[in-house]
């Protein structure tokens, strides 16, 4: 995995950890 996915993927990670809880999504 290039390292720019990998950096996305963990950015998207707290990016969903900072959400509020949503099933839905």
């Amino acid at each position: 995995m290039p390292a720019k996915q990998g950096l996305k993927f963990i950015d998207l990670s707290i990016a969903i950890e900072t959400l509020p809880s949503d099933p839905e999504f």
